[in-house]
């Protein structure tokens, strides 16, 4: 894929050309969008191959254009040969045989490409990264940072400002989509259970809300097959309560905070892909390994969001970083108090969960594919883990739970509803529960 280092490019091609290279190709003549150029008596290189595209040693190697340039040289001569690229996942400078592979970006472009050719000096106005070039945090002392806040026109104000900016202006293209699906859309949905569908009493009836309109529970994943219930569960929330519009309210705010920092650190498709996958494992490992409980709600995304964020900032210094750790830093406390506060100590594990697989994915999403090292097997292997416990505890019999109170009533009210046949029904209890027709008989009716 092409990169954005044309006018970088084309500094280099001005500069050969002065050194009286001569070029082969024209820059789109060929796969890779390469330019080429040779010089038969050089001061140092024979040819030269600069390409702004995603290329490779491998790629380099392999091209055909450098052999049909070889045919220019003596056969017993051994041109030497220098192939730049210009990209943003720069490595040190390669050497292979008469081969010299060298990695440009915006930052080392004039630096080390002078190494290689000493005549050089680039005309190019570099825009350097504020942020980075001015707030090594790390460095900084609290008197230092304070008095640079108070001056406007220090550069740490102003980087400060820049990025905030940056924040505030970036807000509106997936935090008001997350809030509204994941604390308005529930609050709605609640409100009009009883005219959906025409149901009865059971389904009007709070308590079996979020059992019967998508929460996560193995008995309806696996019994009945109700995998779309990994989908929609975020979105099921019962708000019978002001303690449960409070909560509500939190976990929206911790959504809306780890989402404005994601958005100016990471790309907004790794954030998509991150969420939706995580809530999903997430789920299905909760629903797998926890048969007796139901899950639903927003909570799960902000658990898993708050583990990207987390792992996205974690021990970087520079301004983006060090404004969400200090904005945030109530979400991790409140993690671990929320559920001494709500009586529900499994809930510690849930959490876990969510932020260890929201961390496991990003670090996936934002790791250099292009350059593997071991320790990248740490998260794969726990993803795989992830994956495979809940499979092998869905596949064992044995851990088929009794009939839950809950999930016999929402059979109960979809039968009521018309929305699942008594045959199913009865097919489900006994196919899953292992009970004789006789019982369902007995407890349906049918």
């Amino acid at each position: 894929m092409v990169n954005n280092y044309n006018a970088e490019k084309l500094e280099l091609v001005n500069f050969l050309k002065k050194e009286k290279y001569t070029q082969f190709k024209d820059f789109q003549d060929n796969e890779y969008n390469n330019v080429y150029f040779y010089n038969k008596k050089p001061d140092k290189f024979h040819i030269v191959c600069i390409s702004n595209a995603a290329v490779g040693k491998k790629e380099f190697v392999k091209d055909d254009n450098i052999k049909q340039i070889r045919e220019n040289f003596p056969a017993e001569s051994d041109p030497l040969i220098l192939f730049v690229s210009l990209t943003d996942n720069v490595k040190n400078t390669e050497f292979m045989k008469d081969m010299t592979f060298l990695y440009l970006n915006q930052k080392n472009f004039e630096k080390d490409f002078k190494k290689q050719f000493s005549k050089f000096k680039s005309s190019i106005k570099k825009e350097e990264d504020e942020e980075q070039k001015t707030l090594d945090l790390a460095s900084i002392s609290n008197e230092e940072l304070i008095e640079g806040l108070q001056d406007k026109d220090s550069d740490i104000f102003k980087s400060v400002k820049k990025t905030k900016n940056k924040i505030q202006a970036s807000n509106l293209v997936l935090v008001w989509p997350y809030i509204i699906f994941l604390t308005v859309v529930p609050v709605i949905f609640y409100l009009i259970r009883p005219l959906i569908f025409g149901m009865g009493e059971d389904i009007s009836n709070p308590l079996f809300f979020e059992w019967i309109f998508g929460g996560v529970n193995r008995d309806f994943l696996v019994g009945a097959n109700q995998w779309w219930r990994l989908l929609v569960y975020p979105f099921i929330y019962t708000t019978s309560s002001i303690f449960a519009i409070f909560n509500l309210f939190i976990y929206g705010l911790m959504i809306y905070m780890c989402i404005r920092f994601l958005e100016v650190s990471i790309s907004k498709w790794k954030i998509l892909v991150g969420t939706f996958v995580g809530y999903i494992i997430t789920g299905f490992v909760l629903g797998m390994t926890s048969p007796a409980e139901i899950f639903a709600g927003p909570q799960y995304v902000a658990y898993v969001l708050y583990g990207m964020l987390f792992f996205t900032i974690f021990r970087k210094q520079n301004v983006t970083s060090v404004l969400a750790k200090n904005y945030t830093f109530w979400i991790p406390i409140t993690f671990l108090l929320w559920p001494l506060f709500d009586g529900n100590l499994f809930e510690f594990l849930y959490i876990f969960l969510g932020v260890s697989v929201g961390g496991i994915l990003i670090s996936l999403l934002n790791y250099n594919w292009k350059e593997i090292e071991w320790f990248i097997g740490i998260p794969i292997l726990c993803l795989i883990a992830l994956i495979i416990i809940p499979i092998i505890l869905m596949s064992v019999e044995q851990y088929v739970p009794p009939v839950n109170y809950y999930v016999y009533h929402s059979y109960l009210a979809y039968d009521q509803a018309g929305l699942m046949s008594e045959d199913h029904i009865s097919s489900i209890f006994n196919n899953y529960y292992f009970k004789s027709p006789a019982w369902v008989n007995d407890h349906f009716g049918f």
